[in-house]
């Protein structure tokens, strides 16, 4: 294995948490713009397990494994995307996330935003963004990991295993990582796991 592939291997490994009071404020827009009715946007979601096919039916969304999503039967996690900076929003969500996305657009190199609602005693396998490429090979983007709402801060409850090194993402903190390392995460709460995942050019970010 050349050098520079494994400098670009190591570089990759380098992740942690951590907040600042930009961070704080997001994720109390966030909160104010999910607000108690957050289940109605579900059928707005898209449910990971329906991830499953292309338009030819040839193409399986999969683990890293390759078992494909829908023949895992805890992967009860639904992402709704709410800031395209090449997209239009539905109108339904650019009026209900129009403080957020206003908040976005401030955020350096943004490109993407989800919303990710995890069930309770629900897991998102094991997996890379980038299914295209191999894993470890860097991408262009971190994908930065917002709490919104964390019903635990114990890691055996819930938490992100990424590469080999286990975090468990905290309220109004934030996990900064290269989303093409193998990842996973778990929520064995009674409790939905409520998070937020901005997707950001790495040029603009420094993790030292």
């Amino acid at each position: 294995m050349k050098k520079d592939h494994l400098k670009n291997i190591k570089s990759l490994l380098k992740f942690k948490t951590f907040t600042d009071e930009n961070i704080l404020n997001l994720c109390d827009v966030l909160r104010t713009d999910l607000n108690n009715e957050w289940e109605s946007l579900l059928p707005l979601a898209v449910d990971v397990r329906n991830l499953d096919k292309d338009e030819t039916g040839d193409y399986f969304y999969k683990t890293i494994d390759g078992t494909p999503v829908h023949d895992v039967p805890t992967a009860r996690v639904w992402y709704l995307r709410i800031y395209d900076k090449h997209d239009q929003m539905d109108g339904i969500i650019s009026n209900r996330f129009n403080r957020s996305i206003l908040e976005l657009e401030c955020v350096p190199g943004i490109r993407r935003v989800f919303i990710v609602f995890i069930a309770p005693n629900a897991d998102l396998p094991r997996h890379i963004d980038d299914l295209e490429r191999p894993p470890y090979d860097p991408s262009e983007t971190y994908n930065l990991v917002l709490g919104v709402s964390v019903p635990s801060e114990d890691i055996n409850d819930l938490g992100i295993n990424i590469h080999t090194t286990d975090l468990n993402l905290k309220n109004n903190h934030a996990i900064l990582f290269d989303a093409n390392v193998p990842h996973n995460a778990w929520n064995k709460t009674n409790d939905w796991w409520i998070s937020s995942i901005l997707v950001v050019d790495k040029t603009y970010w420094n993790k030292e």
